[in-house]
């Protein structure tokens, strides 16, 4: 929601304009109200406005949140992990195990990974023997990092890509898998972080991690996932939990939002600056992330390496918008540089690019800009990767954020 305000410039262009000399005092007075109204009312739209952002670590290499309390980052590889409680506003730093690093909720081409929920979050490990596995950081039993199971019987050194209340959720090897004849494709492992079970699902599976048995999401809402995929919406462009699923619209300007009881709602999708003086272009919202009743998207880039230099990868937006009230707030994203080697060898000397590149999460009660801060070549391929971030918070509550680290 914009604010506007009225001031005693505009009461007397007001009244100038409405021929005041000439008028009664009957209408000075209406006039007058009018003017007073018209400050109130920006008064009330200006507490609706959205707190600026604010740099909470200058230097990151990982970034997650658990889309309820806490986010957590690492300034640099074998650092311990900072945790931030945005209820409290308090923060604590975990010494990870030897070898160990938090997971980004974000992979290295731009789409979203649920790598934290409930106080948990994933973490990549390797031993000085280059053997990798994965482990899961619990915030709730102070000290507690549970081992998940690797090695034979998944298809992937690490396979445990998403994380929820109940369940992680990897990627099993195709002999573990119920096929039918002449298939051969890796399916669905799920770990009982309860129990330490593992189970197997077909890959067509949509579960939800966050209930007990993992059911399938509801078919509406299934139906609904499979038809954006088929339209070639990237994994960025959607998210869904708790019974409701967001996405762009077939102009991928606005957002839809839908729910398993049928209910639709329809959101304005959001602009930004054209390049002619004055004017606006509708943007593309990204980075969905749907959790604690708030839904939050931005219009940044992905440092992928291609358009780097537009001009108008300089403009972009972070939106929140609340389910239960229709509550919907937005910040203006800070342009920054971006530092990195064009060639993968890194023979050219390093560019500075001024764009809005990052993504975005949320807590209940904070948003977060993780912005690229530095990238490097992405080993064989022609593109690059997220190498370092700054991370930005402000409150969609009237809660008072932490000093910068």
């Amino acid at each position: 929601m914009g604010s506007y305000r009225y001031g005693h410039g505009v009461v007397r262009a007001m009244i100038v304009a409405s021929g005041a000399r000439t008028c009664c005092g009957r209408h000075l007075r209406r006039l007058a109200m009018l003017a007073f109204v018209l400050v109130m009312l920006g008064v009330v739209a200006s507490r609706a406005q959205a707190s600026h952002l604010r740099q909470l670590a200058r230097s990151t290499t990982s970034f997650a949140s658990d889309g309820e309390r806490y986010a957590a980052w690492q300034l640099h590889a074998g650092a311990p992990i900072v945790v931030l409680d945005t209820l409290t506003a308090s923060r604590q730093t975990i010494a990870a195990p030897a070898g160990c690093e938090l997971m980004r909720d974000q992979g290295e081409d731009g789409e979203p990974s649920a790598t934290a929920a409930d106080g948990r979050f994933l973490l990549d490990c390797v031993t000085p023997a280059h053997v990798q596995s994965q482990e899961v950081l619990d915030l709730g039993t102070p000290g507690t990092f549970v081992m998940l199971p690797n090695g034979a019987g998944f298809a992937l050194s690490r396979p445990w890509t998403a994380l929820g209340t109940r369940y992680v959720q990897g990627t099993a090897a195709p002999e573990e898998c119920s096929h039918g004849a002449g298939e051969h494709e890796p399916c669905i492992a799920l770990f009982d972080l309860a129990t330490g079970a593992v189970s197997y699902r077909p890959p067509s599976q949509v579960v939800n991690l966050d209930l007990p048995g993992a059911p399938q999401i509801c078919p509406a809402l299934r139906a609904s996932l499979r038809a954006q995929l088929r339209y070639g919406l990237l994994p960025e462009q959607l998210a869904f939990g708790d019974g409701v699923f967001a996405h762009p619209t077939a102009n991928l300007h606005n957002i839809r939002i839908e729910r398993c009881n049928g209910r639709s709602t329809l959101l304005r999708g959001p602009t930004e600056p054209a390049e002619q003086p004055g004017g606006v272009r509708p943007s593309q919202p990204r980075s969905f992330d749907l959790g604690a009743g708030l839904l939050t998207w931005d219009t940044a880039h992905n440092a992928d390496g291609a358009e780097m230099n537009e001009q108008s990868n300089a403009h972009g937006t972070l939106s929140s918008y609340r389910l239960s009230t229709g509550r919907r707030q937005t910040w203006k994203l800070p342009p920054l540089p971006l530092l990195g080697a064009p060639n993968i060898d890194g023979s050219r000397p390093e560019v500075e690019s001024p764009g809005v590149y990052g993504y975005s999460a949320h807590t209940a009660n904070t948003v977060f800009w993780i912005a690229t801060k530095t990238v490097k070549g992405a080993g064989i391929t022609s593109g690059l990767i997220v190498e370092t971030s700054s991370v930005y918070a402000a409150s969609v509550k009237s809660v008072a954020l932490p000093p910068r680290a």
